[in-house]
């Protein structure tokens, strides 16, 4: 909605820029031109941050889709398999224990969004550690036996085990909160953040 709100300002700018010197026929020429290049200044003063927000909420949008479509399909094919095998589960539980990974996805997507908005050139390299580093303590922190509310901390932790088990409503609420709050920072930071000293 803020894109939208942006570009309208943008291009009611810009109309007047390029259009507004027409009533102004009898002014001379130079002065038109400065005239309307000051008022086509803050047409760009609306388009670029809605310009990046666009871009970078696309890229988010993308990525969500993405992680979606592998979630679906690692549910799909858990559910040819066990029919293939001959087992009692059934298609939806199936397709069910694959979206269980959406809320960790929504959560990572949202921290990845956030560095790449904060630290550019490490962003990418900062959330793929992110993600190795929690997969890590929750397999390690197992074997070491540390107190369960440590072990906590990991997202893969949170993520039950469906169908064998029920689905965590409450830490997949928290997650997929945390993954928005912090991929709409990550939209107001790209908005503003200088591209040149990336």
């Amino acid at each position: 909605m803020l894109t939208v709100l942006l570009l309208t300002v943008s291009n009611t700018f810009m109309t007047v820029a390029w259009y507004g010197h027409l009533r102004y026929r009898s002014a001379p020429l130079y002065k038109v031109i400065l005239v309307s290049w000051g008022i086509a200044f803050f047409e760009y003063c609306f388009q670029v941050p809605a310009n990046r927000i666009g871009w970078f909420g696309g890229r988010l949008a993308l990525a969500s889709v993405g992680a979606l479509l592998i979630a679906l399909a690692a549910g799909l094919g858990a559910a040819i398999g066990a029919a293939g095998a001959g087992a009692t589960v059934s298609f939806p539980a199936l397709i069910g224990a694959g979206l269980n990974c959406l809320p960790a996805s929504a959560l990572f997507l949202g921290a990845a969004a956030l560095l790449v908005a904060v630290a550019p050139r490490q962003g990418i390299g900062l959330a793929y550690g992110l993600v190795i580093l929690a997969f890590v303590w929750y397999l390690v922190g197992a074997l070491l036996r540390v107190p369960g509310w440590l072990l906590g901390v990991s997202p893969f932790d949170q993520i039950g085990f469906v169908p064998a088990v029920s689905f965590r409503a409450a830490p997949a609420a928290v997650m997929v909160a945390l993954g928005f709050a912090a991929g709409g920072v990550a939209l107001v930071r790209f908005r503003t953040r200088d591209l040149l000293g990336a």
